[in-house]
Protein backbone atom coordinates (compact mmCIF):
# COMPACT_ATOMS: atom_id res chain seq x y z
CA UNK A 1 0.00 0.00 0.00
CA UNK A 2 2.94 2.34 0.53
CA UNK A 3 3.68 2.17 -3.21
CA UNK A 4 0.15 3.32 -3.95
CA UNK A 5 0.51 6.26 -1.57
CA UNK A 6 3.71 7.40 -3.27
CA UNK A 7 2.59 6.82 -6.86
CA UNK A 8 1.63 10.06 -8.63
CA UNK A 9 -1.85 10.49 -10.08
CA UNK A 10 -2.32 10.12 -13.85
CA UNK A 11 -1.61 13.24 -15.88
CA UNK A 12 -5.02 12.97 -17.54
CA UNK A 13 -7.94 13.44 -15.15
CA UNK A 14 -10.04 11.17 -17.38
CA UNK A 15 -8.00 8.32 -15.90
CA UNK A 16 -8.72 9.27 -12.28
CA UNK A 17 -11.76 6.99 -11.76
CA UNK A 18 -9.90 3.91 -13.00
CA UNK A 19 -6.95 4.75 -10.78
CA UNK A 20 -9.25 5.05 -7.76
CA UNK A 21 -10.93 1.73 -8.50
CA UNK A 22 -7.64 -0.02 -9.20
CA UNK A 23 -6.31 1.06 -5.80
CA UNK A 24 -9.51 0.13 -3.96
CA UNK A 25 -9.46 -3.31 -5.59
CA UNK A 26 -5.87 -3.93 -4.50
CA UNK A 27 -6.76 -2.92 -0.96
CA UNK A 28 -9.57 -5.48 -0.98
CA UNK A 29 -7.27 -8.27 -2.22
CA UNK A 30 -4.61 -7.40 0.36
CA UNK A 31 -7.16 -7.22 3.20
CA UNK A 32 -6.46 -3.56 3.86
CA UNK A 33 -10.23 -2.91 3.80
CA UNK A 34 -13.44 -4.73 2.94
CA UNK A 35 -15.36 -4.54 -0.32
CA UNK A 36 -18.07 -2.47 1.30
CA UNK A 37 -17.80 1.30 0.96
CA UNK A 38 -20.28 3.70 2.65
CA UNK A 39 -20.39 6.46 0.06
CA UNK A 40 -22.25 9.65 0.86
CA UNK A 41 -23.62 12.00 -1.77
CA UNK A 42 -26.61 12.99 -3.87
CA UNK A 43 -26.33 13.45 -7.62
CA UNK A 44 -26.06 17.16 -8.42
CA UNK A 45 -25.49 18.20 -4.80
CA UNK A 46 -21.78 18.43 -4.01
CA UNK A 47 -19.00 15.85 -3.87
CA UNK A 48 -19.35 12.13 -3.20
CA UNK A 49 -17.09 10.77 -0.45
CA UNK A 50 -16.88 8.18 2.31
CA UNK A 51 -19.32 8.75 5.15
CA UNK A 52 -16.91 9.44 8.01
CA UNK A 53 -19.59 8.52 10.57
CA UNK A 54 -19.72 4.97 9.22
CA UNK A 55 -16.05 4.17 8.75
CA UNK A 56 -13.23 4.15 11.28
CA UNK A 57 -9.94 5.86 10.61
CA UNK A 58 -7.46 3.45 9.09
CA UNK A 59 -5.71 2.54 5.85
CA UNK A 60 -8.73 3.47 3.69
CA UNK A 61 -9.20 6.95 5.15
CA UNK A 62 -5.42 7.46 5.01
CA UNK A 63 -5.42 6.51 1.34
CA UNK A 64 -8.33 8.85 0.48
CA UNK A 65 -6.66 11.72 2.29
CA UNK A 66 -3.07 11.27 1.06
CA UNK A 67 -3.73 10.31 -2.56
CA UNK A 68 -6.90 12.27 -3.28
CA UNK A 69 -6.83 15.11 -0.76
CA UNK A 70 -10.25 13.87 0.43
CA UNK A 71 -11.71 14.52 -3.02
CA UNK A 72 -11.81 11.09 -4.68
CA UNK A 73 -13.76 10.68 -7.95
CA UNK A 74 -16.39 8.39 -6.47
CA UNK A 75 -19.26 9.92 -8.43
CA UNK A 76 -17.56 9.37 -11.79
CA UNK A 77 -16.57 5.82 -10.81
CA UNK A 78 -20.18 5.05 -9.89
CA UNK A 79 -21.39 6.51 -13.20
CA UNK A 80 -18.88 4.30 -15.05
CA UNK A 81 -20.37 1.17 -13.50
CA UNK A 82 -17.48 0.16 -11.25
CA UNK A 83 -19.75 -0.20 -8.20
CA UNK A 84 -22.82 -2.25 -7.36
CA UNK A 85 -25.09 -0.32 -4.97
CA UNK A 86 -26.04 -2.06 -1.75
CA UNK A 87 -28.24 -1.12 1.17
CA UNK A 88 -29.12 2.48 1.95
CA UNK A 89 -28.25 4.28 5.16
CA UNK A 90 -30.17 7.47 5.80
CA UNK A 91 -31.06 9.85 2.99
CA UNK A 92 -27.71 10.31 1.30
CA UNK A 93 -25.53 7.24 1.91
CA UNK A 94 -25.35 3.82 0.24
CA UNK A 95 -23.02 0.91 0.81
CA UNK A 96 -21.32 0.14 -2.52
CA UNK A 97 -19.33 -2.91 -3.59
CA UNK A 98 -16.77 -3.14 -6.39
CA UNK A 99 -17.99 -5.17 -9.36
CA UNK A 100 -16.02 -8.18 -10.62
CA UNK A 101 -14.73 -6.02 -13.49
CA UNK A 102 -13.57 -3.40 -11.01
CA UNK A 103 -11.80 -6.02 -8.87
CA UNK A 104 -9.92 -7.25 -11.94
CA UNK A 105 -8.19 -3.85 -12.17
CA UNK A 106 -6.05 -4.90 -9.20
CA UNK A 107 -3.84 -6.82 -11.64
CA UNK A 108 -2.60 -3.46 -12.98
CA UNK A 109 -0.95 -2.64 -9.67
CA UNK A 110 2.72 -3.36 -9.22
CA UNK A 111 3.70 -3.78 -5.57
CA UNK A 112 7.32 -2.88 -6.16
CA UNK A 113 8.62 -1.62 -9.49
CA UNK A 114 10.45 -4.55 -11.09
CA UNK A 115 12.53 -4.58 -14.26
CA UNK A 116 13.41 -7.80 -16.09
CA UNK A 117 16.85 -7.52 -17.69
CA UNK A 118 17.78 -10.23 -20.18
CA UNK A 119 19.48 -10.97 -23.48
CA UNK A 120 16.83 -11.72 -26.09
CA UNK A 121 18.70 -14.46 -27.93
CA UNK A 122 19.29 -16.27 -24.64
CA UNK A 123 16.45 -15.65 -22.24
CA UNK A 124 13.28 -14.40 -23.98
CA UNK A 125 11.26 -17.51 -23.11
CA UNK A 126 12.24 -17.35 -19.42
CA UNK A 127 11.49 -13.61 -19.27
CA UNK A 128 7.98 -14.20 -20.62
CA UNK A 129 7.46 -17.10 -18.19
CA UNK A 130 8.43 -14.96 -15.19
CA UNK A 131 6.19 -12.17 -16.49
CA UNK A 132 3.22 -14.54 -16.76
CA UNK A 133 3.75 -15.95 -13.27
CA UNK A 134 3.99 -12.46 -11.76
CA UNK A 135 0.89 -11.19 -13.54
CA UNK A 136 -1.11 -14.14 -12.19
CA UNK A 137 -0.31 -12.61 -8.80
CA UNK A 138 -1.29 -9.08 -9.87
CA UNK A 139 2.27 -7.78 -10.33
CA UNK A 140 3.32 -6.29 -13.67
CA UNK A 141 7.08 -5.92 -14.15
CA UNK A 142 8.71 -3.91 -16.92
CA UNK A 143 9.65 -6.08 -19.88
CA UNK A 144 10.84 -4.41 -23.07
CA UNK A 145 8.73 -6.79 -25.20
CA UNK A 146 5.68 -6.96 -22.92
CA UNK A 147 3.05 -8.65 -25.11
CA UNK A 148 -0.06 -7.13 -23.54
CA UNK A 149 -1.23 -3.76 -25.01
CA UNK A 150 -2.94 -3.03 -21.66
CA UNK A 151 0.47 -2.08 -20.27
CA UNK A 152 2.10 0.45 -22.62
CA UNK A 153 4.16 1.92 -19.78
CA UNK A 154 5.72 -1.50 -19.11
CA UNK A 155 7.36 -2.00 -22.49
CA UNK A 156 9.31 -0.12 -25.15
CA UNK A 157 7.29 2.24 -27.33
CA UNK A 158 7.71 1.58 -31.04
CA UNK A 159 9.32 4.25 -33.20
CA UNK A 160 11.10 5.99 -30.33
CA UNK A 161 14.63 6.06 -28.92
CA UNK A 162 14.73 2.88 -26.88
CA UNK A 163 17.87 3.46 -24.79
CA UNK A 164 16.54 6.38 -22.68
CA UNK A 165 13.33 4.41 -22.14
CA UNK A 166 15.23 1.47 -20.69
CA UNK A 167 17.38 3.70 -18.49
CA UNK A 168 14.35 5.54 -17.13
CA UNK A 169 12.55 2.25 -16.46
CA UNK A 170 15.53 0.90 -14.53
CA UNK A 171 15.92 4.07 -12.49
CA UNK A 172 12.19 3.97 -11.67
CA UNK A 173 12.45 0.37 -10.47
CA UNK A 174 13.37 -1.02 -7.06
CA UNK A 175 14.37 -4.50 -8.21
CA UNK A 176 16.23 -5.70 -11.32
CA UNK A 177 15.77 -9.37 -12.16
CA UNK A 178 18.81 -10.27 -14.28
CA UNK A 179 18.50 -13.44 -16.34
CA UNK A 180 21.94 -14.95 -16.92
CA UNK A 181 22.64 -17.67 -19.46
CA UNK A 182 25.96 -18.82 -20.97
CA UNK A 183 26.22 -15.88 -23.43
CA UNK A 184 24.49 -13.15 -21.38
CA UNK A 185 27.77 -11.62 -20.16
CA UNK A 186 29.41 -11.55 -23.59
CA UNK A 187 31.33 -8.33 -24.18
CA UNK A 188 28.87 -7.00 -26.78
CA UNK A 189 25.80 -7.66 -24.60
CA UNK A 190 23.75 -4.58 -23.66
CA UNK A 191 23.20 -6.23 -20.28
CA UNK A 192 26.40 -4.56 -19.06
CA UNK A 193 24.92 -1.12 -19.70
CA UNK A 194 21.67 -1.99 -17.91
CA UNK A 195 23.53 -3.40 -14.90
CA UNK A 196 25.68 -0.25 -14.79
CA UNK A 197 22.60 1.96 -14.63
CA UNK A 198 21.19 -0.19 -11.82
CA UNK A 199 24.31 -0.42 -9.66
CA UNK A 200 25.34 3.21 -10.16
CA UNK A 201 21.92 4.55 -9.15
CA UNK A 202 21.51 6.37 -5.82
CA UNK A 203 20.83 4.22 -3.92
CA UNK A 204 21.90 1.20 -6.00
CA UNK A 205 19.09 -1.03 -7.21
CA UNK A 206 18.64 -4.55 -5.88
CA UNK A 207 19.93 -6.84 -8.64
CA UNK A 208 18.84 -10.48 -8.43
CA UNK A 209 20.65 -12.82 -10.86
CA UNK A 210 18.66 -15.79 -12.15
CA UNK A 211 21.09 -18.34 -13.61
CA UNK A 212 19.71 -20.69 -16.24
CA UNK A 213 20.39 -22.68 -19.40
CA UNK A 214 23.47 -24.31 -17.89
CA UNK A 215 25.31 -21.15 -16.86
CA UNK A 216 28.36 -22.18 -14.83
CA UNK A 217 29.93 -19.92 -12.22
CA UNK A 218 33.30 -21.42 -13.11
CA UNK A 219 33.05 -19.53 -16.43
CA UNK A 220 32.90 -16.12 -14.73
CA UNK A 221 36.64 -15.67 -15.09
CA UNK A 222 36.29 -15.47 -18.88
CA UNK A 223 33.91 -12.51 -18.51
CA UNK A 224 35.69 -10.65 -15.69
CA UNK A 225 37.71 -8.28 -17.92
CA UNK A 226 34.59 -6.53 -19.24
CA UNK A 227 32.05 -7.20 -16.46
CA UNK A 228 31.34 -4.96 -13.46
CA UNK A 229 33.14 -6.62 -10.50
CA UNK A 230 30.07 -5.95 -8.36
CA UNK A 231 28.01 -8.18 -10.63
CA UNK A 232 30.71 -10.85 -10.61
CA UNK A 233 30.56 -10.77 -6.80
CA UNK A 234 26.75 -11.05 -6.79
CA UNK A 235 26.89 -14.16 -8.95
CA UNK A 236 29.88 -15.72 -7.18
CA UNK A 237 28.27 -15.31 -3.77
CA UNK A 238 25.09 -17.03 -4.97
CA UNK A 239 22.97 -13.95 -4.20
CA UNK A 240 20.31 -15.02 -6.64
CA UNK A 241 18.35 -17.96 -7.98
CA UNK A 242 19.78 -21.00 -9.77
CA UNK A 243 17.74 -23.04 -12.24
CA UNK A 244 19.68 -26.24 -11.79
CA UNK A 245 17.48 -28.57 -13.83
CA UNK A 246 16.37 -27.71 -17.37
CA UNK A 247 12.90 -29.18 -16.96
CA UNK A 248 9.46 -27.87 -15.83
CA UNK A 249 10.03 -28.78 -12.18
CA UNK A 250 13.40 -27.04 -12.13
CA UNK A 251 11.96 -23.83 -13.58
CA UNK A 252 8.89 -23.95 -11.37
CA UNK A 253 10.95 -24.39 -8.20
CA UNK A 254 13.30 -21.55 -9.10
CA UNK A 255 10.57 -19.10 -10.09
CA UNK A 256 8.62 -19.90 -6.93
CA UNK A 257 11.75 -19.16 -4.88
CA UNK A 258 12.17 -15.85 -6.72
CA UNK A 259 8.56 -14.79 -6.15
CA UNK A 260 8.67 -15.80 -2.49
CA UNK A 261 11.83 -13.77 -1.89
CA UNK A 262 10.13 -10.77 -3.50
CA UNK A 263 7.07 -11.33 -1.27
CA UNK A 264 4.89 -11.85 -4.34
CA UNK A 265 2.27 -14.29 -3.17
CA UNK A 266 -0.75 -15.89 -4.76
Amino acid sequence: MLKILSEPLPTNKVDYPERLIRDLALGVFENEWSNNFPIQGIKGFGEFNLNSDLIAEGELTKYIEEVWGNQPPFEQAIDMGYFDPGRFFGDDTSYFQLTSEALSLAKKVQKAPIFISYRRRESSALALLILARMEKRRVTPYLDQHPDPEFPSKRLALGTDWEPQLKNAILASDVIILLVGPSTLAKESFIHTEVGWALNATPPKLVIPVLHNGFNRLDLASFSAHTDPRLITLIQNKQGVDITAEDPDGYNTAIEKLLTNLNIRA
